[in-house]
């Protein structure tokens, strides 16, 4: 949030879309980490040694921002407490013009966060017979896409200058991709037509690379989110849009865990393309110019 927040205050509006972008971007390269090379540690040296491993790039990255990145004094200072800080922030992202940017934000990051981290895994590997590392490759790939992702869609956004469209049409064509991997499954509609038992691996990483560039238009949220708020608060609008990607993360994976133990991964799937198209239809409603 910190370098979201600078580029917040020192760019326009039409220029945060690009670099906000471009900082999901960078942060996500380190989530190719995650893929192949945590299945190789995992497989070799146990699940402890992923955490230890993890513990050391934390205090590294710690120490490296004490080291180099410069401090800079608020331009907009505020004394209120951290409690009354936290209340407003809550009470922006419950405002009726930050209402539908939030309730996409609870099911944008939740989908490919939760899809890549918690079910993309299981589901290669237990539906369609990958090993640990084979799975891991597949996801480092999904990670790729979640790496260009937001560079190209934040210049698309520069380009095509309609960001609301842009974002509901990736997040809906999203929620679609979703639909059509758990319809590959044994036995469901996909595979029936194909006259298949069930669709192949390869099948999966094509929609894995499409679903991870059709969600990467969340940082067009941060960007809505500063056209809609004055300067001295844009921080506090951009918390509350992280505060909602991550609360909804959390929410997701609570809720598919029951859905999986009740009907299964192709399920899981499938309530995550709904939660997703709810989340688009949502936010057209509450962006559209009318509202």
């Amino acid at each position: 949030m910190c370098p979201m927040t600078l580029a917040a205050k020192q760019l326009s509006a039409a220029r945060f879309g690009l670099w906000s972008g471009t900082i999901l971007s960078i942060g996500n390269i380190g989530m190719l980490l995650s893929s192949s090379p945590l299945a190789f540690v995992v497989d070799t040296y146990g699940w402890r040694a992923g955490f230890w491993i993890s513990a050391l790039g934390g205090v590294v990255v710690a120490f490296a921002v004490f080291m180099l990145v410069p401090s800079q004094p608020a331009e907009h200072k505020d004394e209120s407490s951290p409690l009354s800080q936290m209340v407003e922030v809550l009470r922006l992202g419950l405002s009726r013009p930050l209402r539908g940017l939030i309730a996409l934000a609870l099911v944008s990051l939740a989908t490919s966060l939760v899809l890549r981290g918690l079910w993309g895994g299981p589901w290669l590997m237990q539906v369609k017979g990958l090993s640990r590392v084979e799975a891991g490759n597949q996801l480092g790939a999904f990670t790729l896409a979640m790496i260009a992702g937001p560079l190209v869609i934040g210049m698309i956004d520069r380009r095509l200058g309609r960001r609301r469209e842009l974002v509901a049409g990736t997040h809906l064509a999203g929620a679609l991709l979703l639909a059509l991997m758990a319809l590959g499954a044994p036995n469901y509609a996909i595979s029936m037509l194909c006259g298949v038992p069930v669709m192949p691996p390869q099948y999966d990483l094509v929609l894995f690379v499409l679903i991870g560039l059709a969600t990467s238009a969340q940082p067009l949220l941060f960007g809505m989110s500063r056209q809609l708020v004055d300067a001295q608060v844009a921080g506090k609008a951009l918390a509350a849009i992280n505060l909602a990607f991550f609360l909804g993360a959390a929410l997701m994976q609570s809720m598919t865990g029951a859905v999986a133990a009740f009907a299964g991964l192709p399920a899981v799937l499938l309530f995550m393309a709904a939660m997703l198209g709810i989340g688009a239809l949502i936010f057209l409603t509450y962006t559209s110019p009318r509202s």
